[in-house]
């Protein structure tokens, strides 16, 4: 039973609550904070029902509330929704329950402090029931994240790892597939104790991290970053993306058309029909058949991934055309053909969902759609881009995205005067780098030289090493690591800042940012090479673009909270790498324009200034 699987938390004292009178007098036990684990019939915020509340009040006390008003008429109850239909409107919004209107105020007082773990789904949960939560304190998942980054940060995960105890999974409680029940149709009890144990772990688990976020030093970026941005990122899913769905169709019979015409070129060219989606068969055609070289193989088969396809190109015109297919076969499978299905009945729009416990170095990640991965610079891109649109004629979106934000960061970090300088002058700084790299004045620097000092710059960012730029400039291995050591040569402050970073790591095992998130690698003194040099590249990039995600992540708390000082009805509706997507009305544009502009580049006092470009459109322009 659930109660056996979860007995080694010994002393929990666990009560039912199915009436108001018992809510009332366990409510009186609440206002120095509690746990909170809510069961819901859905994981998608707009679709769940609550079924049940669970409330931690200690380590050892809990309650759980039921919700469901259908359980106890029925305990068979199969495929009900728990309010009836919903309302096919963006203003749509849940009945509460009668015992959720009695917890309501507690939820809405910002003087209890309130744990749970992944408050952004609770918070998404309770907006549709018409409850404003307020004192989110603390967020368990968030602090494993920040503590523990890399590691799973699941509930269940979290308890067998910290507190030695083995839950209960969802699963055990509903089943599997077809055979799983609604949740609403398992007996309170099983349910009540499966939710109790939940909010009991994530009131332990809290009283384990809380002191650890001090003893890290992450205090001030749990508090004043990641905390306060849960609330942001809930409202902007909850604002959501108008999608244009008569242009995605369009741009589906294109992307198809492309697809086909590029299938009886590789046919053509191979001199046979083939599943070209079939490694096995493609390699037999370009190995075999055409005699290509092999560039690398597997332990099972010839490698035709990507990176072999682009060395490939070379030696026959059947690579570039198989590249071409496979990009449009993904974008038209990923986006062209998937964004329309994610259009919510509710509202009309797509509601992405924003990750903060995904990406190691504090990025922002994002699902239904991932929004990071639709390509920025090539004009199939842009083409999806377009889909995404403003919510009326009355409206536009504004794109703002910081200029070369990790350049100037490791300018600071560096404190590389050259390159200080560089930016304080506004100076074109690839042009800036050609000159000192080449020995030329600034003026006389070539296109071709520019694009290089752009390959060396953010390839030195990145750790690239001399076989990366090779490949990347079309250069030979020691032509690549002349650029790289006349590069360290003239900037002598960047190669020591990536020197003291290395040996920082290998001494402490981590490298923090500007506000201290820690990144940990194991395999800085691993004795393969490769392992080692790929946790030093990833160490340096880590400060930087740590820092660049963290500052992002600054600038997004001040702007939501001036919008809503302001009663201002912009919405801020994308977060894209180091992009902000704003859904304006067309009255307010000068105004958030310059509201924007200011918060994003005075957000941080660095050594260089932090600017933004700016680009407004009916659709997302970049």
């Amino acid at each position: 039973s659930v109660v056996e699987e979860v007995s080694s938390f010994e002393g929990v004292t666990e009560s039912i609550i199915k009436t108001s009178d018992e809510l009332t007098q366990f409510l009186k036990q609440c206002h120095q904070g509690f746990a909170i684990d809510i069961e819901t019939t859905s994981l998608n915020p707009q679709e769940a029902e609550i079924v049940g509340v669970a409330i931690a009040t200690s380590a050892t006390n809990v309650a759980y509330v039921v919700c469901n008003p259908y359980i106890d008429e029925n305990p068979n109850v199969q495929g009900t929704l728990l309010f009836g239909e919903p309302e096919q409107t963006p203003s749509s919004q849940k009945e509460c329950h009668e015992l959720l209107s009695l917890l309501k105020p507690f939820l809405e007082s910002s003087d209890i402090p309130k744990i749970a773990h992944n408050w952004k789904y609770e918070q998404s949960v309770f907006h549709h029931y018409g409850i404003a939560v307020q004192g989110m304190s603390f967020d368990t998942m968030i602090a494993a994240f920040l503590l523990f980054p890399g590691d799973g940060v699941g509930l269940k995960a979290l308890t067998s790892r910290h507190l030695k105890v083995a839950m209960t999974s969802f699963e055990d409680i509903v089943g599997k597939g077809s055979s799983a029940q609604l949740l609403q149709s398992i007996p309170i009890e099983t349910v009540a104790a499966y939710a109790c144990m939940d909010a009991v772990a994530t009131y332990r688990l809290y009283e384990l991290f809380n002191p650890q976020l001090d003893d890290k030093n992450l205090r001030r970026l749990f508090d004043d970053i990641e905390m306060p941005l849960v609330g942001v990122l809930q409202e902007m899913e909850t604002h959501g993306v108008h999608i244009d769905r008569d242009y995605l169709d369009g741009l589906y019979q294109e992307f198809s058309s492309k697809i086909s015409q590029l299938q009886s070129d590789i046919f053509e060219l191979a001199g046979r029909s083939f599943n070209v989606k079939s490694p096995q068969q493609l390699g037999e055609v370009l190995f075999d058949e055409l005699q290509l070289p092999v560039i690398r193989k597997t332990k099972t088969s010839r490698s035709t991934d990507s990176s072999v396809l682009n060395a490939l190109i070379s030696h026959h015109p059947i690579a570039e055309k198989l590249l071409h297919y496979r990009q449009y076969d993904k974008l038209l499978s990923t986006y062209v053909g998937a964004l329309p299905q994610l259009i919510s009945p509710y509202t009309g729009k797509i509601h992405t969902s924003y990750n903060q416990t995904v990406v190691v170095t504090g990025r922002l990640s994002s699902t239904q759609p991932n929004l990071q991965n639709i390509p920025i610079r090539s004009d199939d891109g842009q083409k999806i881009r377009r889909a995404f649109t403003a919510s009326s004629e009355n409206h536009c979106l504004l794109a703002v995205d910081y200029s070369q934000i990790e350049l100037r960061l490791m300018a600071h970090l560096a404190q590389d005067q050259v390159l200080i300088d560089a930016f304080l002058n506004g100076a074109d700084i690839h042009q800036s780098t050609a000159a000192m790299i080449f020995g030329i004045d600034q003026d006389a620097v070539s296109s071709e030289q520019r694009y290089r000092a752009k390959a060396i710059n953010f390839g030195i960012l990145y750790g690239m090493s001399a076989h990366g730029l090779s490949e990347n400039l079309g250069v030979t291995r020691s032509e690549a690591q002349a650029m790289i050591d006349d590069y360290f040569a003239k900037f002598p402050s960047i190669k020591e800042f990536m020197d003291t970073t290395i040996k920082f790591v290998e001494e402490n095992g981590y490298v923090a940012t500007l506000y201290g998130r820690r990144r940990y690698f194991p395999d800085i003194n691993n004795r393969v090479f490769q392992r080692r040099q790929f946790a030093q590249r990833a160490a340096i990039n880590t400060r930087v673009q740590g820092t660049a995600a963290d500052i992002m992540k600054k600038a997004m708390i001040q702007i939501h909270q001036k919008i809503h000082d302001q009663s201002l009805d912009t919405q801020m509706i994308m977060q894209v790498h180091d992009e902000l997507v704003f859904n304006v009305p067309n009255h307010e544009l000068s105004k958030v324009e310059v509201l924007v502009q200011r918060l994003m580049e005075d957000v941080e006092s660095l050594s260089v200034p932090l600017t933004v470009s700016m680009n407004t459109a009916n659709y997302w322009n970049h």
